[in-house]
């Protein structure tokens, strides 16, 4: 029927209306009202006995210097990059840079990762130091080099193979998101056999 028609075009213009009002329209990230609501649910989420939150904030310094110094467009193209770089701190989607996807998520290391997975869930201390000293008795109990899986994990956590440190990294993500973007990793090696 017609008025179906014009109702689902409707809901998806509606959709499309809300999903833009919540975003920056340079960068594509969300905005502070966005992030406001998000807090509030995580308050709400808490409150009933779920896990902790982190609220993490990024201040450019000097920022300003860039739009004066060199202009407002490579301040806006200055401003996208790094949003870019950032990304898989805002996302549980990732996307994988090609050529570090086919170099570092590999047949051979993925027995590693699906090893990581089931020790990470047994990790008491989610903290830098306290997983500093996982992934020292990981490898020492698999009898491998860190090199081995550091640049796989990196990869698999960011989609990239340069990133502020991967312990960093996880402690910034969480657990349940660390899970869940290396089981991503393996998935796509297991799906490119």
């Amino acid at each position: 029927r017609i008025s179906d028609h014009y109702q689902n075009m409707m809901r998806d213009l509606n959709s499309a209306l809300q999903e833009t009002s919540n975003r920056d329209p340079l960068t594509g990230l969300l905005n502070r009202r966005a992030l406001m609501e998000m807090i509030k649910q995580e308050v709400l989420r808490v409150s009933r006995g779920g896990s902790t939150f982190v609220v993490a904030m990024l201040d450019v310094d000097h920022f300003k210097s860039v739009n004066d110094r060199y202009g407002h467009e490579t301040g806006d193209r200055a401003l996208v990059e790094l949003a870019g770089a950032a990304d898989f701190y805002f996302t549980d989607e990732i996307k994988y840079d090609e050529q570090a996807a086919r170099k570092f998520l590999t047949a051979d290391v993925a027995p590693h990762l699906k090893a990581l997975v089931e020790s990470i869930v047994s990790v008491q201390d989610f903290s830098k130091k306290g997983l500093e000293e996982f992934l020292i008795n990981f490898t020492q109990t698999r009898n491998i080099k860190f090199k081995i899986i550091a640049q796989p994990l990196r990869v698999a956590l960011t989609g990239k193979t340069v990133s502020p440190g991967i312990d960093e990294v996880m402690v910034t993500l969480g657990k349940d998101r660390v899970i869940k973007k290396i089981n991503t990793a393996i998935t796509c090696i297991e799906s490119r056999a």
